[in-house]
């Protein structure tokens, strides 16, 4: 009797393949397939662009930002012994780069004594003179930042010199806004100098969960004006935050671009970007 039982499991077995199934935890499914970005082939959909800057002292600490699945825009310090690798190594990632110029802060006793910094007693011929060192330093570059400035930045005629001899190699200006009493960016609109400036720093807090948080306040401000631009520093922590968030947020409600895009398509005349990017 057990034998009849069991040769006729067998057979509905073999008529009904459907009976046999693989436990659930062997089961092999296809992730569904998601794009970047929900927005990518929009036209309104908002630009943020990443700066990672002060590059120049350890190049190979761009390594993790390479790495990452978005374009982002190195900017390089002049004049340190490692400068000219630095460049040639940011020079390998999607974007154009730019040049990190120090300048005056309001406590002289951070500015670095490896670096050279335009300071508001130079005389104006000091600063063109400095400027135009530190620039032909840097080949090839499209625009420069401002690292620290919270003192020089305040100075519209120092800012008049500086942007003179920007408008000469017709390089953008990217104000960092180290302080909120800066006149940099109105000072360059006025002199018609293509500029932007940073919305969001991202690791003010070096922790990957913080430089996330701060990844979310990014695309809230892009939402809101069209396009955002951050300031971040080459940390693991701030590779690690960016990472975690890409991660954890795709399909992305943005799109990300080379900072150089941001100038190169923007409607100054209407203080917007244009609707679509053009390559560097």
């Amino acid at each position: 009797m057990a034998i009849l039982l069991l040769a006729s499991l067998l057979v509905a077995c073999v008529s009904n393949p459907v009976a046999i199934r693989k436990p659930a935890s062997q089961a092999i499914t296809k992730p569904e397939h998601r794009p970047d970005s929900l927005c990518q082939a929009s036209p309104n959909c908002p630009m943020v662009a990443i700066v990672i800057d002060d590059i120049g002292r350890r190049p190979h600490d761009l390594t993790p930002f390479l790495d990452l699945p978005i374009p982002v825009t190195f900017s390089v310090f002049p004049g340190l012994p490692l400068t000219s690798q630095a460049l040639k190594l940011a020079k390998r990632a999607k974007c154009a780069v730019f040049g990190h110029i120090p300048m005056e802060p309001i406590n002289a006793s951070v500015m670095e004594p490896d670096l050279t910094f335009l300071l508001t007693h130079d005389s104006h011929d000091q600063i063109r003179t400095k400027l135009n060192t530190m620039l032909n330093e840097l080949p090839g570059i499209v625009g420069i930042n401002n690292h620290m400035g919270s003192k020089f930045t305040q100075d519209t005629g120092l800012m008049q010199v500086v942007f003179s001899v920007l408008k000469q190699r017709n390089l953008y200006f990217l104000d960092s806004r180290t302080t909120r009493l800066t006149v940099a960016e109105a000072t360059a609109r006025h002199m018609h100098i293509r500029t932007l400036r940073r919305d969001v720093f991202l690791d003010d807090t070096r922790d990957p969960l913080a430089v996330a948080t701060s990844m979310d306040k990014l695309v809230k401000k892009a939402e809101q004006q069209g396009w955002a631009v951050a300031i971040g520093h080459p940390f693991p922590q701030t590779a690690a935050g960016i990472t975690r968030w890409l991660d954890s947020s795709a399909p992305w409600p943005v799109r990300f671009v080379c900072v150089a895009s941001l100038f190169s398509c923007r409607d100054f005349s209407r203080d917007r970007p244009c609707p679509a990017t053009r390559g560097e």
